[in-house]
């Protein structure tokens, strides 16, 4: 809520400044898995990082249990990808 607020661009030197903010990945305790990350509207994970890791998410890599373990976030749809072998 709060980056809603701000005005960009945000100054910080004379030759830098902040023309906009865009979140890929959000995560948040959940009760069941600990951990759960999901990517916003637009974006999601690779297809093999979701075999390889524990996904909540169906056709589209979208929904991780826990963190991935390469650190990646969530990167933008390019197609319209669906993962076939989803667990």
């Amino acid at each position: 809520y709060y980056l809603r607020t701000i005005t960009y661009p945000i100054t910080i030197s004379q030759s830098l400044a902040i023309q906009e903010v865009s979140f890929t990945t959000a995560c948040n305790p959940n009760s069941d898995y600990g951990l759960q990350c999901q990517c916003e509207n637009g974006f999601a994970w690779p297809c093999n990082m979701c075999n390889s890791n524990k996904s909540c998410s169906s056709q589209t890599c979208t929904c991780l249990i826990g963190l991935p373990s390469n650190d990646k976030f969530c990167q933008p749809i390019t197609s319209n990808t669906t993962c076939s072998t989803l667990p």
